[in-house]
């Protein structure tokens, strides 16, 4: 319950760990890949700070905020529900297949310069925007934006100008309810392949300096982009018998 940093050198083997204030420090050897669970309480801060690769089976749910220093790779294959910010501030942080991120407006995401920040599972924004801060590395490899889960979302905004954006080779699927208007503003560069599915609409907005190489599908739903939008010859666009392309 102290409002100072405590740092872990080994791990304490424990299923269920509550940070109730200040900060808990997870050095190399103070975690391991068994399920556990760590619930961030009154702002407090879980901060992992390793310079080793490691894989994760960590539930992390509360208020709090999750801080990615050190030089090593950490991937997370679990549910992340929680209303604090997410920083990745060195080396990389990994949201497998098997995680779901839950992104609130009481949080931000922020990728520094050198760092990477991947989502290659679910990612269900609980309101309208997803807005990450920072000049990182973000990328999605395989993963799918779903606002189904959480009744819908009006705005989504991704990127920004000093942001580097990638979609990896197995993709990244859109996939909104009826009735939404989904703004996708990204600087893209990237040979990654985007799939639309559900019945709302999506925006793509891309910045100046973009080159998508990718294919685009619409299974269902519509997308407009923007001439904005660069495509490369090689681009694929595909529409099902309820998707439909709009150019404006």
């Amino acid at each position: 319950n102290s409002q100072r940093k405590m740092s872990l050198k080994n791990s304490l083997n424990v299923q269920q760990i509550d940070i109730n204030t200040g900060s808990l420090e997870l050095l190399d050897h103070s975690v391991s890949k068994k399920n556990e669970s760590i619930a961030l309480k009154n702002h407090s801060s879980i901060i992992f700070n390793l310079t080793q690769e490691k894989n994760l089976d960590l539930r992390l749910s509360g208020n709090g905020h999750i801080i990615k220093n050190g030089s090593g790779t950490i991937g997370i294959d679990s549910d992340l529900w929680h209303n604090g910010n997410l920083n990745v501030n060195n080396g990389a942080l990994v949201l497998g297949t098997g995680s779901t991120y839950r992104p609130t407006p009481f949080g931000t995401i922020a990728v520094a310069s050198g760092a990477s920040l991947t989502f290659k599972g679910l990612i269900a924004p609980t309101d309208s925007i997803f807005n990450p801060y920072g000049s990182g590395t973000i990328s999605f490899d395989g993963a799918e934006i779903n606002d189904s889960q959480n009744g819908g979302v009006q705005t989504l905004t991704l990127g920004s100008s000093a942001q580097a954006i990638s979609i990896g080779s197995s993709g990244l699927t859109l996939n909104f309810g009826i009735g939404n208007k989904v703004y996708f503003d990204y600087p893209l560069n990237t040979s990654g392949h985007i799939t639309k599915t559900g019945g709302s609409g999506v925006f793509l907005r891309s910045g100046a300096t973009s080159s998508h190489t990718g294919n685009v599908t619409i299974t269902s739903g519509w997308i407009d982009i923007n001439n904005n939008f660069t495509a490369s010859n090689s681009t694929h666009f595909a529409l099902g018998t309820q998707g439909t392309l709009n150019l404006s």
